[in-house]
């Protein structure tokens, strides 16, 4: 990379439209080298420009007396050079703790919540991200098996923030600095490898730069390949991402689409959800819903958010939002003709034959039901419903198992386990909704309709 680092820059405003739209920009100052380079850089380009400059220090509150002198030397540099500067102080060691995340992260996220509480509205916020930064989150997101997106590295331009040094490696602008007499400070903890960045900083990068000592063009030029490509297939995404969160996808449409899409679909209504990032694993256990398409059946997801199949349609949902699964009180007694449980979402039909004309059985009504035929002879007591409970069991098609491993073996989503009621007589379980008929019940070879001991049960989902 050149050593002409100012220039470099002004390549960056010009290839990447970092000026478009702003008045003036808010510059991320933490004092060293590569923010203060960039800030001596972009007083002169705004004054170019005809835009405004101000810059944000923001102490984090970890390194004591050193992130201290570190904020008196961004007022100080800020007031030799007539730029306004705001210094905002966060806790992040409190921050991490309450919110269960690594101290690196928390910091990030309270840095970048500061600089959205302070930017103006047509103020673009500068970061000093170089090249040599993108070549650290590149093979940092690798390590961690990020897609395309993570390899796409740090974008030039992203809504309000720009990175005008994206062009630069951190040799370039550390002789930039030297060569102009641009002062700046040193934090300590860039030194301790046991941050994972600064390790891939110490020890990998050099490591690499054997191999290829222009590392950071060609990973640069790689990530803006990726970004591009990455960029074409959410644009597409984007248009389908609303509807996976309000009325939903169809769930055949949806396992239908290209892998890359569906996934691409899923992170944007994830996001627009108010999730953050979406794990394989999360994202696979969503791919399976869809795929079986069970009513009812729910995949939890990070962030107070699930995935849930209704009427055939997968939709994004937070777990606020959810209704708890109706699930039976006790035992209740089933009658001859129709019986009505609107409080748990269903009736159970029970007739002699086939259904009669005017029973109350309106398919329009329901949008599940489920027939069977039993030999009504062979009921031992009254007919009854329940919920299941543990040990249940009954024999079918020559087999006796549990009900837990009978669900098991069907992939039974685990939502819908307990909402099942289980169709009984005095003697134990006859039938569960959408599982074989008990074999003590069966209707035998040459039994049909037009027998009086043959009856129908009806499960009917509102």
């Amino acid at each position: 990379m050149t050593d002409n680092v100012f220039g470099s820059v002004l390549r960056a405003f010009e290839k990447y439209d970092m000026g478009k739209g702003i008045s003036g920009i808010l510059c991320a100052f933490s004092g060293g080298a590569d923010s203060s380079v960039l800030l001596s850089i972009l007083t002169e380009i705004c004054r170019q420009k005809g835009l405004g400059l101000r810059a944000v220090h923001v102490n984090h509150g970890i390194r004591g007396e050193e992130a201290d002198r570190d904020e008196r030397f961004c007022v100080d540099f800020c007031g030799r050079r007539n730029i306004p500067i705001t210094v905002c102080r966060v806790d992040v060691p409190s921050f991490a703790e309450n919110n269960g995340i690594g101290t690196e992260e928390a910091a990030r996220r309270l840095r970048y919540s500061e600089f959205e509480r302070i930017r103006k509205k047509d103020e673009a916020v500068a970061t000093a991200h170089n090249s040599t930064d993108n070549s650290e989150t590149v093979i940092f997101n690798l390590i961690r098996g990020s897609g395309s997106r993570g390899l796409s590295g740090i974008p030039p331009v992203r809504g309000c923030y720009i990175r005008p040094l994206i062009l630069s490696d951190r040799e370039s602008v550390r002789s930039y600095a030297e060569n102009n007499g641009i002062e700046y400070v040193q934090d300590s903890t860039n030194l301790d490898i046991s941050y994972t960045r600064n390790y891939i900083r110490a020890e990998i990068i050099p490591k690499m730069k054997k191999i290829n000592p222009s590392l950071e063009r060609s990973v640069l030029e790689c990530s803006e390949i990726l970004r591009e490509e990455d960029g074409f297939i959410y644009g597409i995404a984007e248009e389908e991402k609303a509807d996976l969160f309000s009325e939903g996808m169809d769930t055949g449409s949806f396992s239908a689409l290209p892998r890359p899409l569906r996934y691409r679909i899923l992170l944007e209504a994830f996001r627009s959800a108010g999730g953050e990032a979406l794990s394989s694993v999360h994202a696979e256990a969503v791919f399976a819903l869809a795929e079986k398409s069970e009513p009812h059946s729910r995949a939890d997801l990070p962030c107070g958010i699930s995935a849930s199949v209704e009427e055939g349609r997968l939709r994004l949902i937070r777990r606020s939002e959810v209704p708890e699964p109706r699930r039976l009180a006790g035992t209740v007694p089933l009658a001859e003709g129709a019986n009505r449980f609107p409080e748990y979402g269903f009736d159970v039909f029970v007739f002699r034959g086939d259904f009669p004309d005017g029973c109350g059985f309106d398919r329009n009504v329901y949008k599940l039901s489920i027939f069977e035929k039993i030999d009504f002879d062979k009921i031992i007591g009254s007919l009854l419903i329940r919920p299941r409970t543990a040990g249940d069991s009954y024999r079918s098609r020559g087999m006796t198992k549990t009900v837990k491993r009978m669900m098991s073996e069907k992939k039974l989503d685990i939502s819908l386990r307990d909402r099942l009621p289980l169709i009984c007589d005095s003697e134990g379980i006859l039938w569960i909704p959408g599982f074989p008929v008990c074999d003590r019940v069966y209707p035998g070879r040459g039994s049909g309709s037009d027998r009086s001991g043959i009856a129908t049960i009806c499960y009917a989902e509102y």
